[in-house]
Formats: structure tokens, C-alpha cells, sequence
């Protein structure tokens, strides 16, 4: 649990909320995987917290897609919540269909 709390924090996270998440055992599985995914190094909050907003919205039917949403994050691609949610609502529709990028 500590150490993902670390990790949390270590992309920008508060520490209060990344506690919370590292206790909550569905959520910390998710955070997990979305951490290993995305290869992110500690970062600025801004893209952390965008991060976690993926992490926690992703719609399940298009988890094959989260490493590309996730690689639009770290890059900068994708720079603000408004961005992410119209991608997030984007792939809900997709589902698991290849996208052309």
C-alpha cells in the first residue's frame, strides 16, 4: 500500500488522496495497472491528476485503448480534464474497434 501511495504522490497526487486510493482495493488494482501502462516517471500534477481522471473514468469497454489515451497524456498531447473526458466519452463509443489515429 505504501508504496503505491508513493507513487501516487510522485505524479502529483496529494498525499491524502492517494492514501485513500492506495486503501481501496479495486481502485489501487486499476491505479496499478494505469501506473505500469503509462511508464510515468514523477511528473507534474497537472498530467497526474489527469492520469488518475483516466484511471478512475476508463469505460470498460475499450480498456484495449488505455495505453494510447495514457501515452496522449504523458506526451502532452492531451493537456486539461475537458480534454480527457471528451476522449474518455470518445472510446466509451468506440468500444474495443481499432481507432486510425
Amino acid at each position: 500500500m505504501g508504496d503505491l501511495s508513493e507513487k501516487l504522490i510522485s505524479i502529483g497526487l496529494d498525499p491524502k488522496k492517494a492514501a485513500e486510493a492506495a486503501q481501496n482495493a479495486k481502485l489501487s488494482a486499476t491505479l496499478e495497472v494505469v501506473l505500469s501502462e503509462a511508464n510515468i516517471p514523477p511528473c507534474e500534477s497537472s498530467v497526474g491528476k489527469l492520469v488518475y481522471l483516466a484511471a478512475t473514468k476508463f469505460p470498460g469497454n475499450a480498456l484495449p485503448h488505455r495505453p494510447l489515451l495514457l501515452q496522449y497524456i504523458v506526451s502532452g498531447k492531451l493537456k486539461s480534464d475537458p480534454q480527457v473526458v471528451a476522449a474518455l466519452e470518445w472510446l466509451g463509443k468506440v468500444g474495443g474497434e481499432a481507432v486510425d489515429v
